[in-house]
């Protein structure tokens, strides 16, 4: 739905609730991609709180599983 609506944050921030849950179950690679195909979906770097957010739960996912994730 966020996507139809042209809402890469609103995207964002459903694929960053979806990747802890993703992470909780250990499912880093899932949780990787999600993170991936969300943070790809941002046209620039505002270095609002929920980019920040997504791109440290990135890193801590990374640092877990070995995943690599776009910054």
């Amino acid at each position: 739905m966020a996507a139809i609506q042209g809402a890469p944050m609103l995207s964002l921030r459903i694929a960053v609730t979806a990747a802890q849950c993703d992470r909780s179950h250990g499912a880093f690679d899932k949780a990787a991609r999600r993170l991936d195909l969300a943070l790809r979906s941002i046209p620039e770097n505002d270095g609002s709180a929920d980019l920040l957010a997504a791109h440290q739960l990135a890193k801590e996912i990374e640092l877990e599983a070995g995943a690599e994730i776009s910054r």
